[in-house]
């Protein structure tokens, strides 16, 4: 059978935006409005932390959960969902910009590297990918 490559991108990206959406939904606090930003980090943090902790049989459940709960939902919720989590996104972009931009340029260094260990970086370029193929090692 021939994987049309394109179409299962696309499919692939709708289940993830689908799941990003929903997701997103679940996330949602009463009242958040109220909370700090670090109140609202701490509660991210907790709940990233719950969903490592899952196991795989659960991580399921939970993805079947939030399907069954947008396909029950009606178009007008679906698209309500979509620009709030839109408007949502819009808000942390621009706040993280006047962020970035009131910073010196030592923070931003400092920033940049927090970065890079949070999200697991070891170097930067050829470094993190090691000697090319067929290249001579020094242990020769």
């Amino acid at each position: 059978m021939l994987i049309n490559k394109p179409l299962l991108k696309l499919l692939l990206a709708a289940a993830m935006s689908l799941a990003t959406v929903v997701s997103y939904a679940d996330d949602a606090v009463p009242g958040a409005g109220d909370m700090t930003d670090e109140e609202r980090h701490a509660l991210r943090e907790e709940r990233r932390a719950q969903r490592e902790n899952m196991s795989e049989e659960e991580r399921q459940a939970a993805r079947e959960e939030r399907r069954a709960k947008w396909e029950s939902m009606s178009d007008e919720e679906r698209q309500a969902a979509r620009e709030q989590r839109a408007a949502h996104k819009q808000q942390r972009r621009e706040a993280m910009r006047q962020r970035w931009e009131g910073m010196s340029d030592e923070e931003r260094q400092a920033a940049r590297e927090q970065m890079h260990e949070r999200r697991g970086h070891k170097g930067k370029g050829k470094d993190r990918r090691g000697p090319p193929p067929g290249a001579a090692s020094d242990e020769a």
